[in-house]
Parts: C-alpha cells; sequence; structure tokens
C-alpha cells in the first residue's frame, strides 16, 4: 500500500512494509540536492521531525533574475537558506519575506547591486540563513606532553 501527498511542492511516499511479522511504516523521499550541504541539512531536519520543503518556488527581482531559498519549513513559517557563502540576493529576499518595506542601509540609499524581490504574502515568513560548512572540512589531532 502507498499514499502519496503533496506538501508545498515536496512529494513524500509513505509505504508500509511486513518486517519480522509486524507492519513497519516509513517514508521514502527521492530527492535531487544543490549541493552536498543541502542534503546534509534534509537529513538534519528529518531527525528532528521537522516538515521542510526543498526548493518549492523560485522568487524574481525586478530585473528577472531568480532567487531560490533552499527550504521552506511550513509548520514554522522559515525560509532556510544553507550557503557556504550568503547569495547576493538574500538580504533583499528576507526583508520581503519578513514583509518589510524599506531598505534598512546604514547610508540611506538603495543599493544598485540588489534589486527588490517580490514575495507574495502566502509565502512570507521568517529568514534564516546558515553560512559556511556544515562540518569543518578538516579535523587536527591535538597532542598531550612527551615528544
Amino acid at each position: 500500500m502507498c499514499r502519496c501527498s503533496r506538501v508545498e511542492g515536496e512529494i513524500r511516499q509513505a509505504a508500509q512494509v511486513r518486517r519480522w511479522g509486524a507492519f513497519v511504516a516509513y517514508e521514502v523521499i527521492r530527492m535531487e540536492f544543490q549541493t552536498e550541504l543541502h542534503a546534509r541539512w534534509s537529513v538534519f531536519f528529518d531527525h528532528l521531525q521537522v516538515p521542510w520543503a526543498y526548493e518549492p518556488v523560485t522568487f524574481h527581482d525586478d530585473e528577472g533574475s531568480p532567487c531560490t531559498p533552499a527550504f521552506w519549513l511550513p509548520e514554522q513559517r522559515i525560509w532556510f537558506a544553507a550557503e557556504v557563502e550568503a547569495p547576493v540576493w538574500w538580504d533583499r529576499f528576507a526583508m520581503a519575506a519578513e514583509g518589510q518595506d524599506e531598505w534598512l542601509d546604514r547610508g540611506g540609499e538603495e543599493p544598485d547591486w540588489c534589486p527588490p524581490v517580490e514575495v507574495p504574502k502566502k509565502w512570507r515568513g521568517t529568514t534564516l540563513l546558515a553560512e559556511g560548512p556544515f562540518f569543518p572540512t578538516t579535523c587536527r589531532a591535538s597532542t598531550r606532553g612527551g615528544a
């Protein structure tokens, strides 16, 4: 038996299998990620049992350039981006997603390097950016005492 449900652009399949005489329920998610970092965050969210959708929608700025946050956490209404370096569009997207209308720059001038992003009300929420690797890329062994 298999049932499918569509949640904010993500397709999840739940199936039942017979194991040692009892039925065990599990989820099968087939997903291709843009980066290994995104795949690691998906495992983290699954471990915490936090529902997520991967790149469910692409927003566009005034010049038509795409802005695609990695994760939408629908229960928390959080846009979560996991990138080694913050995308140039992130600040403008975060401002629009949180419903802010004015650019809050120290100089008060609109930046010419990042045009405004349009985020419809149904997609508005909090924004979080995790910048850097999920785990350190190198580990150093320390030695104590002795030669």
